[in-house]
């Protein structure tokens, strides 16, 4: 039922979701797609993940279940999000990168991250992180999320 989810109603609901939240950013759609495309520069010149400046970890507003991941650019121009909006928009930033999507969940709960292959290994980028973790294999980075707390990963190669 889990992978059901993820694969199905999750698309379906972000989908339809961040289109209707979209239409109501729709004058803010220029400074989103600049804070990507600054930040998309920065890594290809440095080839590391930068501190995003504009970014800050924003609480669920919707408690859970009815919450759905944003489109990058509004998730740039509002420059908060939780955890499926700034994977989203890693995601969008790192376009044309090797990148894979991960679920993870914990006794604390389901968390989600990206993650980046770099010539030094898979990075997880996530908004619970300060400092991107590196490791060598896809499962290995994903498993840090959580630690030995971690129950369950879900990666989308």
């Amino acid at each position: 039922m889990q992978r059901f989810w993820f694969l199905v109603i999750l698309p379906l609901w972000n989908g339809s979701a961040g289109c209707l939240e979209a239409s109501m950013h729709l004058d803010d759609r220029d400074e989103g797609v600049r804070r990507i495309e600054e930040t998309r520069v920065e890594i290809a010149e440095t080839g590391a993940w930068p501190h995003i400046e504009w970014w800050t970890d924003e609480a669920d507003p919707l408690g859970g279940w009815f919450d759905f991941t944003s489109i990058p650019w509004v998730s740039a121009a509002r420059g908060s999000g939780d955890c499926d909006d700034a994977m989203a928009l890693a995601e969008a930033i790192l376009r044309g990168y090797e990148t894979l999507r991960v679920f993870v969940e914990s006794s604390r709960g389901w968390h989600a991250a990206l993650l980046w292959h770099t010539p030094g290994g898979w990075v997880v980028i996530s908004n619970m992180v300060l400092l991107p973790w590196i490791a060598d294999t896809a499962e290995e980075v994903a498993y840090m999320i959580f630690g030995s707390d971690t129950q369950d990963v879900f990666i989308f190669y």
